[in-house]
This record gives structure tokens, sequence and C-alpha cells, in this order.
């Protein structure tokens, strides 16, 4: 398995067993170089998990989303009918629908500029 396949979750398990393992590491001569590099890799490692679990709970997110209208809930609507009258209205099903999906493609950008770095 490679981590372009992998779950977060393993990805997140593997990342805190190198950070535990790291730290088992004898780079005791506080000061040196190595142990610098050593400090600033279990550093960088520790914010990575931290990322991880923020980018795994947007996904739980976005997810938990997708199940929000259920069609045992919500049926199909009947499209021509529902076209028909919005134009005898003045309105297009187009609009009503595009307006539909920038409301959801707003909120999942929300969700996403939540985690993205900046």
């Amino acid at each position: 398995m490679t981590p372009d396949n992998m779950p977060f979750a393993e990805v997140l398990k593997r990342l805190r067993h190198a950070v535990t393992t790291a730290s088992n590491d004898d780079v005791s001569e506080a000061g040196t170089t190595a142990r610098k590099r050593h400090v600033e890799r279990l550093d960088a490692m520790l914010v990575a998990a931290e990322h991880i679990e923020k980018l795994e709970e947007a996904l739980d997110r976005i997810a938990q989303w997708t199940q929000a209208y259920p069609l045992s809930v919500f049926p199909e609507p009947d499209w021509k009918r529902a076209r028909a009258l919005l134009e005898a209205s003045g309105m297009t099903l187009d609009s009503v629908s595009a307006g539909a999906m920038r409301r959801v493609v707003d909120g999942i950008a929300g969700i996403i500029a939540e985690v993205r770095p900046q």
C-alpha cells in the first residue's frame, strides 16, 4: 500500500509511529546540527499529523453533508412540472438549479478554506 491509496487514518498512524520512533533516537548531544535537524523533522511530522487530522474532519463533514437529503425524505421532483411552474412565474429551472449548486459549492469551498494552509 502506498500513501496515494492509503486511508488518512493509516497515514496518520504511520506518521505518529514515525514521530514516536524518532523520539526514541539517541541524539543526546544538545546543540549539534544532527540534533537540530532531528527536532525540526519531529516538529514537521507533528504539524503534518495535525493537518491530516483536520483534512479528515473536513472530509467527514462533506461526506455527512452528502447524506443530508435522502430520497426517502426528499423524493425526486417532477422536473417537467417544476420547469413549467417556474417558467409560469418568470423563472427558469436552470437558474434555480444553478443557485442551489452555487450554495453547495460555496459550502464545500468554505470547508476547504478552513483546512487549506494559508
